[in-house]
């Protein structure tokens, strides 16, 4: 069987030819360009899908990135922020040593209770902070409002005790604040299991000290009672009136043990006198330094006056330095945070990293295939143009 190929059959096929070269020199000068061999998703497919699969995932892990920078500036701020606490509370600290010293006069201690008061509004100022983003910091959920609200020396919490926070890695989340009720108002008083006070209309020289338990504590209130003089008895009445100690001589700084309690009374109580235990609580910060200031302010240099203020110095102190306690452990745990954000950092920079490289070997072009191939293509073309120019010359003639 005999082929023939019209002239008009030959120039399609040049030019098909030609055109299928052109394209693919497009095609290749449009790689070297950008780069990029995946110039659309028809080049490789099951690749684009892969890379954009890639590319999302990493879009997000620079989300996490930017959320863990946004929580490492809220925490460290924080972190500096419990730091001011501290420090406001280690001053009143020193100034009530100084205070309930005995070589203080009342002028002495109205001085001081005037400074303490200024540091206790500075702790309301702090309490009552915004954070780097201008949210009240120890509101909870409630960044909106303000957290802390006095009335009449009496402090209360607006806020809830909700805990914000932030995710800074696929499965990492990081709080963000503490709320204001565990920071200032849940702190423990007395040494945790008791707390203790005198009667403030006592005239004798008694002062308690809450000692240590001695068994298993009966949870109740207990009053204990000086009911003679000659000698110095007490007794100890449980909230029921039910006695449940006593009556027994008293003798300055012995222990008084019972229901799983031991504790001791210095000094010369008087007939009359008494002393409440109590199961510890919780008491807010504020009413604590409240009541520093006010024993300070109220209390003369008379020895029963000096006792009492002991008393309540002692019982305040104690819950000084429970809050001072509970401030290092939120700093403490927010430093752990800080550290938390930092090693994810980390893990959020690897996986960056190997999405880029994974992306790159997906759809970056071999660069010197890239141009090995552009010039065969155009050695390929300059060849087909040379031939169709030669081919269009001629005609059926020139072979008769």
């Amino acid at each position: 069987m005999t082929v023939r190929l019209s002239t008009s059959m030959m120039f399609q096929n040049s030019m098909k030819t030609m055109m299928e070269n052109q394209s693919e020199i497009n095609r290749l000068q449009q790689q070297i360009a950008t780069g990029k061999r995946l110039l659309s998703a028809a080049d490789d497919p099951a690749a684009s899908s892969a890379v954009l699969q890639l590319r999302e995932a990493k879009q997000q892990m620079e989300q996490y990135q930017l959320n863990a920078d946004a929580a490492d500036a809220q925490v460290g701020y924080q972190e500096s922020v419990y730091g001011n606490i501290n420090n406001v509370l280690q001053r009143v600290r020193d100034l009530t040593l100084q205070g309930n010293s005995d070589t203080t006069n009342q002028n002495d201690r109205a001085i001081i209770a005037e400074e303490i008061d200024g540091l206790r509004r500075s702790l309301i100022s702090i309490a009552n902070s915004t954070d780097v983003n201008g949210d009240y910091m120890f509101a909870g959920n409630k960044a909106g409002s303000v957290p802390f609200v006095e009335t009449g020396n009496v402090m209360s919490y607006q806020g809830d005790e909700g805990v914000r926070e932030l995710k800074v890695g696929a499965s990492r989340l990081v709080a963000l604040n503490d709320n204001g009720k565990d920071v200032f108002m849940k702190i423990p008083t007395g040494n945790g299991v008791i707390s203790a006070s005198a009667n403030v209309s006592n005239t004798g020289t008694g002062i308690i000290d809450l000692g240590n338990e001695v068994g298993a504590f009966v949870n109740d209130t207990y009053s204990i009672q000086f009911t003679s003089s000659s000698p110095m008895t007490y007794e100890v009445y449980d909230s029921s009136a039910t006695l449940v100690a006593g009556p027994s001589a008293f003798s300055s700084g012995d222990a008084l043990s019972f229901a799983g309690i031991n504790v001791s009374i210095s000094g010369e109580p008087n007939l009359g006198d008494e002393f409440t235990l109590e199961p510890s609580g919780n008491a807010d910060i504020f009413s604590s330094l409240q009541a520093i200031v006010d024993v300070f302010n109220t209390t003369g240099d008379d020895s029963a006056s000096s006792a009492y203020r002991h008393n309540e110095v002692s019982r305040a102190f104690g819950n000084l330095d429970n809050a001072m306690e509970n401030i290092n452990v939120k700093r403490s745990q927010a430093g752990n945070r800080l550290n938390a954000i930092e090693q994810q950092r980390v893990v959020n920079d690897n996986l960056i990293f190997q999405g880029t490289v994974n992306i790159s070997r997906l759809e970056d072009v071999d660069m010197a295939e890239a141009i090995m191939n552009f010039q065969m293509q155009l050695q390929a073309l300059e060849a087909s143009q040379q031939s169709f120019s030669i081919a269009q010359r001629r005609s059926l003639f020139d072979f008769m």
